[in-house]
């Protein structure tokens, strides 16, 4: 039916100069913008107390597909309101980060850096107004400077999250790069901000979490040469429990003479472990700290004091008439110990399928933001905000490198690197090269202690026995035991998962993903699944973005 015709006047507005659009956009009311449009309506129409476009109210909502449907009939989101502010300053405001995305992307677009009366950006009114990551990594990642100063009061954005109290942003901008000693007209910078909100308010507790994440200051003095020296305090914490776990074994056998001097060699290691690990800690940022995992150097001291001990203590047991081992023992040895440490280097080394972000590829990302918001597919479940790129299926972002992986299967802290699809097989042949190694390794010590021992009878009796007879042989025992355990559980679940077809990811979450509730679609059966996954790899996962024999995308 004709409005028109009917004597409604499409194009009129009401007592506040609003009009029918302004009222569609704000309802987003979608198909009701797209007949108002093609019936000549003004798209860019201003009304309203705050003198607004169309756009400038769907963007209040957070209404993208009515965005969208404004953009591609020409609105102009460069547009300032009676505030000054643009689209792209109230979707920051009111905290709609896939609306940013959009706006920013768009043709014509806005530019991301564009400043309202006051000369703030877009990220300067997130740190100010969204307590939270989202719209802030956005931003970044579309090329948003972090460090512009407003002009009234030559503020930059991590001056606005201190005072503000976001922590969640802040440590964004950090990571970016922010140079927190840019001063403000009172010549603060950050951090001198950061203490002066403290001595206003100290029962205020968001200064000092927002501290814990700031850039360390290497202090004057003695140790700052050393403390610089990155490659210095990455050797330390890599080597930390290999010495710390070799000592406690030490304690062990210093206790079997005098059980006093035991244990306070004992409790001097404990407190000395910490505290070395505390000063290197405190001198790092957060990324260095991440470059160097616990767990990874706990692996690596564990089986490091695996091999010291086999080599200075067994070794000599494996040779003679009468060798605790044979043949096929001392081939096994070398061949599960050379994979392992082949194989765990590649997956520590490896780059498990990372995929560009919209800083690498600026062009591409933006055409994708479009065409999937111009779909209606530009949605948090396909698309990441932290690298505002279209997320390939089976894909997730990985919070400790903050990059997304395709076919992410898990980060694994002992290797030091997400497990995603182009080293997961390099994992699982170290996985299936550990589980053995230290199974053989465990029986050995078995075998050593029962020939240097004295007989026992029954199993408590054994324990008893051997931690008295050998203190440091039980202790690598206890660890080989335990090691033998969770190894061969993590073998057998990604075993299982191969022959499902199934990432780590996937088989822990599968509620999440609507795409398994019958299993895997890409399933080739048990023995195809493991070819596929050993041999063929003929999918490529950093753009595979449709389910197969589907014209279903993710």
């Amino acid at each position: 039916m004709d409005a028109a015709a009917n004597g409604m006047d499409l194009k009129g507005r009401d007592d506040e100069n609003i009009s029918t659009l302004h009222w569609a956009s704000i309802n987003g009311k979608t198909k009701v913008v797209e007949y108002l449009l093609q019936e000549g309506v003004e798209v860019d129409a201003i009304g309203g107390e705050l003198n607004g476009t169309p756009l400038q109210w769907a963007v209040r909502y957070g209404h993208l597909d009515t965005c969208v449907m404004l953009v591609k009939h020409g609105a102009d989101p460069s547009i300032v309101d009676v505030q000054g502010f643009n689209a792209l300053h109230l979707a920051a405001q009111f905290g709609f980060p896939l609306v940013c995305a959009y706006l920013i992307s768009s043709e014509p677009g806005v530019d991301v850096d564009s400043t309202d009366p006051e000369g703030q950006t877009a990220l300067m009114w997130a740190c100010i107004k969204q307590m939270g990551p989202e719209i802030p990594r956005v931003l970044i990642a579309l090329g948003a400077s972090i460090n512009t100063q407003c002009k009234a009061k030559g503020f930059t954005a991590m001056h606005f999250c201190v005072k503000s109290g976001n922590i969640g942003a802040a440590k964004v901008i950090v990571d970016a790069g922010a140079n927190v000693h840019v001063s403000n007209e009172d010549g603060e910078d950050v951090l001198e901000l950061m203490v002066s909100l403290l001595k206003q308010n100290p029962s205020d507790t968001r200064p000092k979490q927002l501290s814990a994440i700031m850039p360390r200051e290497v202090p004057d003095g003695c140790m700052t040469s050393i403390f610089n020296m990155n490659p210095f305090r990455r050797m330390i914490l890599l080597t930390l429990p290999y010495f710390g776990l070799g000592l406690v074994g030490m304690c062990f056998e210093m206790a079997k003479l005098d059980i006093f001097k035991g244990a306070g060699m004992l409790g001097a290691t404990v407190i000395l472990w910490i505290q070395i690990y505390s000063i290197c800690n405190r001198y790092m940022t957060p990324q260095e700290q991440l470059e160097v995992p616990g767990g990874m150097a706990v692996y690596l001291g564990t089986k490091c004091m695996f091999f010291t001990y086999f080599f200075l203590e067994l070794f000599p047991y494996t040779q003679g008439e009468n060798a605790l081992t044979g043949y096929a023992w001392d081939t096994a040895v070398v061949f599960f110990s050379c994979s392992l440490w082949y194989n765990w280097y590649k997956t520590h080394t490896s780059d498990p399928g990372y995929l560009p972000s919209a800083t690498d590829k600026p062009r591409e990302a933006a055409r994708d933001i479009t065409r999937l918001a111009e779909q209606g597919k530009l949605v948090k479940e396909n698309f990441c905000l932290s690298c505002c790129i279209r997320k390939p299926i089976r894909s997730k972002h990985d919070s400790f490198t903050n990059k997304c992986v395709a076919r992410f299967d898990h980060y694994c802290p002992f290797v030091g690197n997400p497990v995603g699809g182009d080293n997961h097989k390099y994992f699982m042949y170290f996985v299936m090269s550990l589980s053995p190694l230290v199974l053989l390794y465990t029986v050995l010590l078995f075998r050593y202690m029962a020939v240097v021992c004295p007989d026992t009878d029954g199993f408590f009796d054994m324990i008893f026995t051997y931690a008295y007879c050998k203190p440091f042989a039980a202790w690598t025992i206890f660890h080989g035991c335990l090691h033998t355990l969770w190894t061969s559980g993590l073998a057998m679940a990604q075993i299982n998962q191969i022959f499902s077809d199934l990432t780590t990811n996937e088989a822990m979450n599968r509620f999440r993903y609507s795409y398994l509730s019958r299993g895997s679609p890409w399933s080739k059966g048990c023995m195809g699944n493991v070819l596929e996954f050993f041999c063929r790899q003929s999918l490529n996962w950093k753009t595979m973005y449709e389910l197969p024999n589907s014209k279903m995308t993710v």
